[in-house]
């Protein structure tokens, strides 16, 4: 099935005071009120944070940035991390249970567990669920990470950026951080 918009519509509206986050090693901020300053209700990573209270997961990458740079786009998919593989298999288990995720498709490969699930919105979406690399603090996650406008990670109380994530992810600039298999 095809990702649908959803009816998320902003703009990109950033505050200048933002550039001058960047030099920190990890800059944290508070979730509460963070995405409704932004865009009421209509992050779709709220409503999905929202809906899955009680789960232990990360999410990093390109969801977080776009909903911190409040592009307000559908995400082509959500990357749960996990500090350890039982949350893994609790989190798995739980998409597998929960009546408001209807799971449209599911792959596995050596990295992640891959579902396509429709919400009661009959929004779709894909998550994946990564489980080649458990990461204890934010700091081992990013450390992951080969370019630093991926930087980008939150729980369910706080919004994290690696030390340039949102300078690069401001100017556009794709920028390596560590390259895990180098050619």
């Amino acid at each position: 099935g095809n990702m649908i918009d959803a009816g998320i519509k902003a703009g990109p509206v950033i505050a200048e005071e933002q550039i001058e986050l960047a030099g920190e090693p990890i800059h944290t901020i508070k979730l509460e009120g963070f995405f409704e300053e932004r865009c009421p209700d209509k992050v779709f990573l709220k409503k999905f944070l929202d809906s899955c209270e009680g789960m232990k997961f990360i999410v990093a990458g390109g969801a977080v940035r776009d909903a911190y740079c409040h592009n307000g786009k559908m995400p082509n998919d959500i990357d749960l991390f996990f500090k350890e593989e039982s949350d893994f298999e609790e989190t798995l288990s739980r998409f597998g249970e929960d009546k408001s995720k209807k799971i449209i498709s599911k792959k596995e490969n050596d990295y992640n567990i891959s579902l396509e699930i429709e919400d009661e919105d009959q929004v779709q979406y894909k998550i994946q669920l990564i489980n080649f690399v458990y990461a204890l603090t934010i700091e081992e996650l990013f450390q992951e990470f080969d370019f630093t406008i991926c930087q980008f990670a939150c729980d369910f109380e706080n919004l994290y950026m690696g030390k340039y994530a949102v300078k690069d992810a401001l100017s556009k600039q794709l920028v390596v951080n560590t390259l895990t298999y180098p050619v």
